[in-house]
């Protein structure tokens, strides 16, 4: 399994995140940038795991998302299949992610966002939603202990724990 866990670093917030691809290098020491994708040309029908999920209490929050301030974190484990025809480079301090939802690279998506702590493992087996016949090049799967945390808003000691990812065909 893997545990992925919220943080207050010295200055800034940072969310717990995993995602497949590799880390580039350090921006301006206030970013970093970051290879998403890896190559995949398969069509699987659903993205499968278990998740145990502990949020707190949104304690660093910064707009647009100010009113999540004192609500209880979430989190989110999202796949994307793409026809991008290399990984999708970004810069952390830039604020520019990869949108699952309007990306028009985007083939094939399965997303499932953590609302409430769980008792333990919970299994998940989400339908991949298809937008196009295409055959896609990159598979992006990430997963995060603070949803919005990419947008420096979340919750000190939120943890994520993830197993077992797969695909069935």
């Amino acid at each position: 399994a893997c545990r992925i866990e919220s943080k207050k670093i010295l200055w800034a917030f940072v969310a717990g995140n995993l995602y497949n691809g590799w880390f580039g290098r350090i921006v301006r020491f206030s970013g970093a940038e970051l290879h998403f994708g890896v190559p995949f040309t398969d069509r699987p029908k659903h993205f499968t795991g278990y998740y145990h999920y502990i949020p707190k209490t949104v304690d660093y929050a910064k707009a647009p998302y100010l009113s999540m301030k004192g609500k209880e974190d979430e989190g989110r484990i999202e796949l994307i299949l793409t026809d991008w025809a290399e990984p999708l480079t970004i810069v952390t301090n830039n604020e520019r992610f990869p949108d699952g939802e309007t990306n028009p690279h985007v083939i094939g998506r399965a997303v499932i966002d953590l609302k409430g702590a769980t008792d333990g493992y919970v299994r998940f087996d989400i339908p991949i939603e298809y937008r196009s016949g295409k055959t896609p090049a990159y598979v992006l799967v990430t997963a995060t202990s603070s949803r919005y945390g990419a947008y420096f808003t979340g919750a000190d000691g939120s943890v994520l724990y993830i197993d077992e990812f797969s695909f069935t065909y």
